[in-house]
């Protein structure tokens, strides 16, 4: 116990460990009617046990996260796709932490990973000075382009390169 020191873990996944070297404790004071089966079981749920211990650091990130994400990343300064990816993460993170005791740690892990994953994709959306100067490149190209005079391939990228700043 002395590996696991009790402040460092959220109360009920240490609490589980506790339950199991309880457990243990009581089944080595009587050795000669340990069954092996009894002993595998209680190694393995002393493994579980200790893999399931959830760090309150973990807690402690999720928390800072919850709290402070939104403002750190505003909704509007970045584009809607890469936004929402984000968005789905903290929401995922509020609803954890609404019964964080029950929280596994693979759990806490993954959502941290995805939460750093996806702050990394953030993309910044355009400038509003930026999308007034694609406007304003697509006020001066010519209408029409006739198709007879360009390759296939340059033709279609004109078109789509014309086609994605109309919709910006």
């Amino acid at each position: 116990r002395i590996d696991y020191p009790e402040d460092e873990y959220t109360s009920n996944s240490y609490a589980l460990l506790e339950a199991v070297l309880d457990e243990i404790e009581l089944l080595l004071g009587d050795v000669r009617n340990l069954a092996e089966a009894d002993a595998e079981r209680l190694l393995a749920a002393y493994a579980a046990a200790i893999d399931g211990l959830v760090p309150d650091r973990y807690i402690a990130r999720l928390k800072e996260i919850n709290e402070n994400a939104r403002t750190e990343y505003p909704r509007n300064t970045y584009t809607k796709v890469t936004y929402d990816v984000l968005d789905a993460v903290l929401v995922e993170i509020a609803g954890l932490l609404e019964d964080e005791n029950h929280m596994s740690r693979a759990t806490a892990e993954r959502v941290l990973a995805e939460y750093d994953a996806a702050v990394a994709g953030l993309v910044l959306r355009a400038t509003p000075e930026e999308i007034a100067r694609l406007r304003g490149l697509l006020e001066s190209v010519p209408v029409d382009y006739p198709r007879g005079g360009y390759t296939p391939d340059s033709y279609v990228a004109l078109d789509a390169a014309l086609e994605a700043i109309r919709t910006m």
